[in-house]
């Protein structure tokens, strides 16, 4: 799946749930009613092969579709993404995609939810309604479920 196969409207869409909009959040931004963002995320997850609308976000993150960072600019339709950088190699034999870990962060804070997606600059969790994102600069130490916790 490349970003031509989706159309710029769900791109942006995508881009807003990644940030945390909700759908009437999605549609007031972009002056759209709320039965329209479903419609489209409802496509969109279609075409991705998604179950659900954190799925879409997600599978769009890793295929390359739309930034892991909030904030980040829009989404060109009109090129393809460089191939993303290799995750750092102590993270992947720690935990697999949908596995439940925990992150202990140089803060001395503590993150727990599902893997989505790992980049080069940090992992995307799934936290109850949210992606959340974690860079790597922040991360102390990671702990997949069965390990026997921290």
């Amino acid at each position: 799946m490349t970003k031509q196969a989706l159309s710029a409207r769900p791109i942006q869409i995508l881009e807003l749930l990644r940030d945390g909009a909700s759908t009437a959040a999605v549609a007031s931004v972009l002056g759209i009613e709320p039965d329209s963002v479903k419609s489209a995320l409802h496509r969109a997850a279609i075409r991705l092969g998604a179950r659900n609308r954190t799925h879409a976000v997600a599978l769009a993150i890793q295929r390359g579709i739309i930034s892991a960072h909030p904030g980040s600019p829009p989404c060109s339709c009109m090129h393809t993404p460089p191939a993303a950088p290799e995750p750092p190699s102590w993270l992947t034999p720690a935990a697999s995609l949908g596995q439940r870990i925990w992150v202990s962060l140089v803060d001395g804070a503590v993150v727990s939810g599902r893997l989505v997606a790992v980049t080069s600059q940090g992992i995307a969790l799934r936290v109850p309604g949210r992606i959340r994102q974690v860079p790597m600069s922040t991360i102390r130490s990671l702990h997949a479920a069965g390990e026997g916790g921290l």
